[in-house]
C-alpha cells in the first residue's frame, strides 16, 4: 500500500548513522555529533538521525537537531530494496542480514528524505553507506546528493590488527575483513562521494571500495570542552566523554612521573597498544622511578589488559565519568600504538588539553606534521620511549612547550568548523545547485590522488 509523506520544514543536509547518536563514544558518533553541531552554527538547517535510539538523555544542544527514525511503510520498503537492486541484489541482502541490518527499519531513510527533502544526506559510519545506495531507488527529482562519511577504511584497518596477531587468530578476523571489503564494494559505488580522514583512508575507499569520488577531510576537536582551563571554567559536558558507570573514580594529584592511556579497552589497536608499552617499555622506567604510575584509562576492558595490573606501577582504571581529570594528571599521555587507522581523536583531545604527547609513527599517520615545528614526539623503538618518556618527566619547561605547541597545532588545523565547512565545499563540489552557501576562502578539500 503507497502511503503519502506529510511535507516537513525543509533540511539542507540529514545525517544518517546506523550508530546510536548519543552517548559519543565511538567514532562515528563522535563525527556525527560535531558535524551536526558545526553546520547549525553555520546557518544550515541539519536533522541528526539513527536507526538507534540513544542511551540516555540528549544534551541541550543536539536535540532540536534530532530526529526520530520512522517506522517504514510497504511503499518506502519497496523504494529501499529498488536501490539494492541489480544482479548483486541477493548478495547484498545476505552481506545486510549478516550485519545486522534490518531492511524493514532502515528503509525509514526513504520516508526521512520524502518527508524533510534534504539537499544532501550524509551517511555516517560503516553500515549508513547500505541506507545511501537504497536511495537510488527514488525517482529522479526527489534523489539528493549522498556522501558516505566513512571515515576509517576498514580493510587496511584490518590488515594492520592482522599482523599483530598469533595465526591461530587469522580465522575469527579474516570474516569480518571480508565483511567490510564486501561493504565497500557492495554500496559505495552508488553514492556520490565518501569522505576519508586521512589520504590514504579516502585512496582506499575509493580504489578498493569503488566509490566514484573520494576526499580526505580530517576530523576536528573540541578546543573548549577539551581545554587546560576547562575543568576550572567549566567546560560544556557534551562531546567524546566516558559514560559514568556508577563508580566514583578520582585521578592521583601531583604524579610528576605518570603516563596516561585512555581509549576503548575492548579495542584491539588499543589493547595491543597497552598490552606492548606495559610489558616492553614500562618495567625501565617502572625499575629506575619506583614512584613511576601508568594509568590505563577506558570502558570495557579485556581479560588480557586486567592482567596488566600485576605489573608494578601498572593502574587499570577501567571506566571513568570524564577522562579530562585523569588525562590532566598524567605527566606524559602515551600513543604507543602499532595497528589500526584513521586519525586518533585521543591524539587530538590530548594535544587540546596542552598535553605533552609521545606517540608511534602508527598513531601520528595521516596527520600531515611540520617536520620543523612537532607537536608531538614520536618513537619508533623501545629506546626511544625511555628516553623521551624520562626526560619529559625531569624537564618541565620542555614538557610545558611541547603541551603548547600541541594546543596551538590543533586550534590551528583541526576545529570541527573547519571540517563542517570543508564538507559543505565538497557536496557543492558533487552537485552544481550545491547548497547554496558560498565556500570559505582556503578551503582545503583534498582529492584522493
Amino acid at each position: 500500500m503507497k502511503t503519502m509523506h506529510t511535507l516537513a520544514p525543509h533540511r539542507d543536509v540529514l545525517f544518517v548513522s546506523t550508530q546510536p547518536i548519543w552517548p559519543v563514544d565511538h567514532g562515528s558518533s563522535l563525527i556525527g555529533y560535531h558535524l551536526a553541531l558545526s553546520l547549525a552554527e553555520r546557518g544550515l538547517s541539519v536533522g541528526l538521525c539513527s536507526t538507534r535510539d540513544p542511551a540516555g538523555p540528549l544534551p541541550t544542544r543536539v536535540k532540536q537537531l534530532v530526529i526520530p527514525w520512522p517506522p517504514a511503510c510497504d511503499e518506502d520498503v519497496r523504494v529501499f530494496r529498488s536501490g539494492w537492486s541489480g544482479r548483486l541484489l541477493s548478495l547484498r541482502n545476505k552481506l545486510a542480514a549478516h550485519e545486522g541490518i534490518d531492511a524493514r527499519n532502515a528503509a525509514g531513510v526513504v520516508g526521512l528524505v520524502r518527508r524533510y527533502r534534504p539537499r544532501a544526506v550524509v551517511g555516517i559510519g560503516t553500515h549508513s553507506v547500505m541506507l545511501l545506495r537504497a536511495l537510488n531507488g527514488l525517482p529522479e527529482a526527489e534523489l539528493p546528493v549522498t556522501v558516505w562519511y566513512a571515515a576509517d577504511e576498514l580493510l587496511a584497518y584490518h590488515l594492520t590488527c592482522l599482523r599483530r596477531l598469533p595465526i591461530s587468530q587469522w580465522p575469527g578476523r579474516v570474516r569480518p575483513m571480508a565483511a567490510h571489503t564486501l561493504i565497500e564494494r557492495l554500496f559505495s559505488p552508488g553514492v556520490d562521494g565518501v569522505v576519508g580522514v586521512s589520504p590514504g583512508d579516502a585512496t582506499m575507499l575509493r580504489l578498493i571500495g569503488g566509490a566514484r569520488r573520494s576526499v580526505v577531510i580530517r576530523n576536528g576537536v573540541d578546543t573548549v570542552q577539551y581545554s587546560p582551563l576547562a575543568l576550572t571554567e567549566g567546560g560544556h559536558a557534551g562531546g567524546n566523554q566516558e559514560r559514568d558507570p556508577g563508580q566514583s573514580k578520582s585521578p592521583p594529584v601531583g604524579l610528576q612521573r605518570s603516563v596516561v592511556f585512555w581509549g576503548r579497552l575492548d579495542f584491539l589497536p588499543n589493547v595491543d597498544a597497552v598490552c606492548w608499552f606495559a610489558r616492553k617499555v614500562w618495567p625501565e622506567l617502572a625499575w629506575r622511578f619506583g614512584d613511576a604510575r601508568f594509568l590505563i584509562v577506558g570502558k570495557n576492558p579485556t581479560r588480557e589488559v586486567r592482567t596488566l595490573s600485576s605489573i608494578g606501577g601498572v593502574e587499570v582504571v577501567g571506566e571513568v565519568a570524564d577522562i579530562r581529570p585523569w588525562a590532566m594528571s598524567g605527566g606524559v599521555t602515551v600513543l604507543p600504538m602499532r595497528c589500526g587507522g584513521g586519525i586518533k581523536n585521543k591524539l587530538l583531545e590530548a594535544a587540546a588539553m596542552a598535553r605533552p604527547i609521545v606517540a608511534s609513527p602508527r598513531a601520528v599517520r595521516g596527520l600531515g606534521l611540520n617536520e620543523q615545528v612537532k607537536p608531538v614526539v614520536v618513537c619508533t623503538s623501545v629506546r626511544g620511549y625511555v628516553d623521551s618518556i624520562r626526560r619529559l618527566w625531569a624537564d618541565g619547561v620542555y614538557a610545558m612547550d611541547l603541551g603548547r605547541r600541541a594546543r596551538d597545532w590543533v586550534e590551528r588545523e583541526y576545529s570541527w568548523s573547519g571540517a563542517a565547512g570543508e564538507l559543505v565545499g565538497w557536496i557543492d563540489r558533487l552537485t552544481p545547485a550545491g547548497l547554496g552557501l558560498s565556500t570559505p576562502e582556503g578551503l582545503r578539500v583534498r582529492e584522493a590522488a
